[in-house]
Order: C-alpha cells, then structure tokens, then sequence
C-alpha cells in the first residue's frame, strides 16, 4: 500500500551522506539544488531585462525631456534677444531724433543770435545817425569816441 505522508526518496533523510540507495553519486542534492538555482537565475534574468528596460525608457524620457526644455529655452533666448535688438533700434531711431532736434535747436539759436546782431547793429546806426542829425540841428559838433582805454598810458 501506497504511504503519502512518507513517500521512498522524496525527502532527503538528514544524514544520508553515504549510506542508501543513490548516495554515493549525491543525485539527491544535485536535483534538490538544481530547481531553486535555475529559479533564481530566471528571475534574475528576467528582472535584468525589466530593469534594462525601464532603464531605457528612463533615458528615452530623460533625454525628451531635456530636449524640449533646451528647445524652450533656445525659444526664449531668441525672443528675449529679438526684442532687446527691437528696443535697441528704437532707442537708437529716438537718439537719433534728438539729435536732430538739438541741432535745429541749435541752428535756431544761432540764427536768432544772428538776427539780434544786426539788428543790434541797425539800432546803434539810428542811433549814431539820430545823433549826427541832432549835431546838425544845434550846430554842434559831434564829440569823437573814444575806443582805447586811456588809463593805462
């Protein structure tokens, strides 16, 4: 009759070194070691391959990400640097303006001192002809002007 709770050779019996059937060749352990070991090196080998590939899709993402924040920021930049070259321009144009405003200004100014000059200059001539012509009428004659300092001779 078949006994399951003890079945010949299923179990190694602690101690069964050299004695028994099978025991010189260690068939037992070889198979009892052989099933956990091949075990663990398939899921060793498995997790491996799982690891490496999340470790690529790590990179592939890593690397995605990357390029897109540099795609951003070369976007920026370029923005950033075509509205600094836009307001450089602007500046420059209203420079420019000013320029041109300080030197009408200037002509202007110029021109009046100018215009003030001779007029200036056809008031002393009234003048000195308004005084000849009172010097005519009195009968005096006209004093001369002095144009030299006398002081220091």
């Amino acid at each position: 009759m078949n006994n399951l709770n003890d079945p010949p050779r299923w179990n190694i019996p602690p101690g069964a070194g050299g004695r028994g059937a099978g025991a010189g060749d260690g068939n037992q352990w070889n198979y009892a070691l052989l099933v956990p070991m091949l075990g663990l090196a398939a899921f060793r080998w498995i997790w491996t391959r799982e690891s490496q590939r999340e470790i690529q899709n790590a990179k592939a993402q890593y690397d995605k990400d990357v390029s897109l924040i540099k795609s951003e920021m070369e976007a920026r930049y370029r923005a950033t640097l075509t509205e600094s070259h836009r307001k450089a321009a602007t500046l420059e144009l209203e420079l420019e303006k000013e320029k041109q405003k300080v030197k009408g200004y200037r002509q202007a100014l110029i021109s009046q001192s100018q215009h003030q000059m001779e007029q200036q200059k056809q008031l002393q001539q009234v003048c000195l002809g308004n005084d000849t012509e009172l010097d005519v009428l009195e009968g005096s004659p006209t004093p001369p002007v002095v144009t030299a300092d006398v002081r220091g001779m």
